[in-house]
């Protein structure tokens, strides 16, 4: 049979239907009784059966000569050319015995002349879509059209009473839904349309094909041709693995480790691969070439995991478990799919990663660990000390020189890391005279900056502390300031003032010009109550601190965040008065009323804080200044003891509050400080 999905024709059997109406040409043409057609367009069918295809449609009326009756069907010869008669069908509730012609009767003869004219009207429609389709292949992209078109056509083919052009147009429908499938490169659906072609007539199919070139095309004609002849032909397939070694099978038989190459004399085989640490294939390959080449890239069935983090030294535990590995390592022969990483390092808080191990996902994963813990790690100045006089901010440049500005008669004064002063108490006669009540300081490689509170003014320092520039004055326009308090400097030296009295933050050029201006006295985002303090990340984010709130801005000014509140608890404030970010991101609060020291991601989490009001170590009056040198170390000005403490990571200081994230308690166990200066 010839289907319409295009699946295999028997050899000869295109046609069977129609050896009928051949045969019915020899039959005697005995009619026993005429019949009269009773409904308009009833359907003369091929075959005493209600699915059969239908010769022709009959117009009411119609007057037949019925040789027989066989059950519910009426046997006619019907005459469809001059001398051409053949045996069709008609259901008896479409026809009545007839006696006498009338003249509304149409007679057999123009019946069979209508029949003439439908097959003439089929063959040139599909004459008119074959042609269509030929267009259709020949341009870049029309072999999907081209497929739609076609399907329908191989069942409209059993149509074609004569058989000839059936077998033309069949051999033809065949061959270029090949040739459609060939330039979709399906080379498998193209080589069996062809065989249908050879099947529905070898003789057809070679007239269609002698003019064919194209290598990839012929070269598919040939295969289909000799599996119509049935010719055994040898197939060579090289199966190739990424990575090399995999174990080979074909067709249940073992090959050994690829690459290797495989002979049959069928166009499909089996293949399958298994190799230690990756999934196994397995996949049907048809072979449309007699050499060819397929390779396989392995999936891992396990992958390896690279953990790292800054500082090193984490336990590593994953999905919940302690692998007994610590960073920076690695872990091997994970599962696929997705996993928890946390890490987990004394004084450090806990750090978390979720990640989906895939093919080409991630093989390494990186965490930054924040200190949750802190111990003093020594003092500088103290009550009764000549260091410090209502020391009221602190700076630390990138040579790890730490710069304090205080109320004493030398308002400036710059250490070492072994809080031993290197410079600018001497420089009152160069120009710090007029440096009345310094509120901010801000240091770069080369630059010192001060913000003097009273004056309303910033003065630009050499690294000695020698006045070399001064801006500002009283006012709120453009170059006016209003008690400026905090300062800092991003990576491009720009300087950023918190300028309180105007409810704003300024930056500046090196030059002292004016960049932008950020904000509005208020209490919405973006505006600011009272802001003293300033700093800006290695991404050039911005963060100020006023009376209620950290704020969080984009290099260009745009909010980003904000968290706290007044209050006592964790992430409130009450008074807080300084602010820094360190290498790592974190940000520091001194939060000045609440007499300690709250550390928080850049997004705003809450790490841990430490601190109570108090003379001992590790305890704070009216903490004023925080910040954090390339080494880690925390250095927050301790206003009222008049003193510079120093902490480092490790047991909790003094007075401190525990990790938010349930870490390290404090022990009375501490690192020894450093003498008292």
């Amino acid at each position: 049979m010839f289907q319409d999905d295009g699946s295999r024709i028997k050899a000869g059997g295109i046609g069977i239907v129609f050896l009928v109406f051949l045969l019915a040409l020899a039959l005697p043409s005995s009619a026993a009784l005429k019949i009269k057609v009773t409904t308009d367009a009833a359907g003369l069918k091929v075959s005493p059966d209600a699915g059969a295809n239908i010769l022709i449609r009959l117009p009411l009326n119609t007057v037949l000569e019925a040789e027989a009756k066989q059950g519910e069907w009426y046997k006619i010869l019907f005459e469809i050319s001059p001398g051409n008669r053949v045996v069709a069908y008609l259901h008896e509730q479409l026809a009545a015995p007839f006696d006498e012609p009338t003249a509304k009767d149409v007679p057999m003869k123009e019946a069979a002349n209508a029949a003439v004219r439908t097959q003439a009207e089929l063959t040139a429609e599909i004459e008119v879509q074959l042609d269509r389709c030929r267009t259709l292949i020949r341009q870049s992209g029309g072999a999907d059209e081209a497929l739609n078109l076609l399907s329908p056509l191989t069942a409209r083919t059993l149509r074609v009473v004569d058989h000839a052009r059936q077998e033309q147009i069949s051999t033809e429908v065949f061959f270029l839904k090949g040739l459609a499938y060939a330039f979709k490169n399906d080379e498998v659906s193209a080589r069996q349309e062809f065989r249908n072609m050879f099947e529905v007539s070898d003789a057809e199919a070679r007239k269609l094909t002698r003019n064919v070139f194209d290598a990839r095309i012929t070269g598919l004609l040939k295969l289909a041709e000799d599996e119509f002849m049935g010719l055994a032909m040898e197939y060579a397939i090289e199966i190739v693995s990424d990575p090399p070694g995999a174990r080979v099978k074909a067709d249940g038989r073992d090959l050994g480790p690829s690459p290797v190459v495989y002979k049959t004399q069928t166009p499909r085989v089996l293949i399958e691969l298994e190799k230690d640490g990756y999934k196994p294939v397995r996949e049907d390959a048809d072979l449309t070439q007699p050499s060819s080449r397929k390779s396989y890239r392995l999936a891992p069935a396990f992958f390896n995991l690279a953990v790292r983090s800054t500082p090193p030294g984490a336990k590593i535990f994953l999905d919940g478990k302690d692998t007994g590995s610590v960073t920076d390592g690695e872990l091997l022969r994970l599962s696929p799919g997705p996993h928890q990483v946390r890490l987990v390092k004394e004084f450090y808080a806990e750090a978390q990663a979720r990640l989906e191990l895939a093919e080409g996902s991630p093989d390494s994963v990186e965490l930054v660990l924040f200190v949750s813990s802190y111990a003093p790690h020594g003092v500088w100045g103290g009550l009764g000390s000549p260091f410090f006089k209502n020391p009221a901010a602190i700076a630390a440049d990138r040579e790890d020189r730490i710069i304090v500005v205080d109320e004493s008669p030398v308002k400036l004064k710059i250490f070492n890391r072994l809080g031993e002063v290197t410079g600018g108490g001497a420089q009152m006669a160069l120009g710090l005279t007029e440096l009345v009540k310094p509120a901010g300081v801000a240091a770069g490689p080369d630059t010192i900056y001060v913000a003097d509170a009273e004056s309303h003014v910033i003065l630009k320092l050499d690294p000695t502390g020698r006045v070399q520039a001064k801006w500002g004055k009283f006012g709120s326009d453009q170059d006016g300031l209003n008690t400026p308090l905090g300062l800092a400097l991003d990576g491009e030296g720009n300087l950023y003032v918190a300028d309180s009295g105007n409810g704003r933050v300024k930056k500046y050029g090196p030059g002292g010009d004016v960049l932008a201006s950020w904000g509005t006295a208020g209490s919405e985002n973006g505006q600011f109550l009272s802001p003293r303090a300033v700093a800006v990340n290695a991404k050039g984010e911005v963060f100020i601190l006023d009376s209620r709130q950290v704020q969080k801005l984009s290099p260009k000014g745009e909010w980003l965040a904000s968290w706290g509140r007044p209050g006592s608890g964790d992430g409130e404030f009450r008074n807080a008065m300084g602010l820094c970010v360190d290498a790592a991101g974190s940000v520091y609060v001194a939060d000045t009323g609440n007499h300690r020291i709250q550390k928080f991601e850049p997004s705003g989490r809450s790490i841990c804080s430490w601190g109570s009001n108090g003379k001992d170590s590790g305890l704070f009056d009216l903490p004023s200044g925080v910040v954090v040198d390339a080494g880690g170390i925390v250095y927050v000005v301790d206003r009222n003891n008049q003193r510079i403490q120093l902490f480092t990571a490790g047991p909790g200081a003094l007075g401190g509050a525990e990790p938010l994230d349930g870490g390290t308690r404090g022990r009375p166990d501490r690192p020894l400080s450093r003498p008292t200066r």
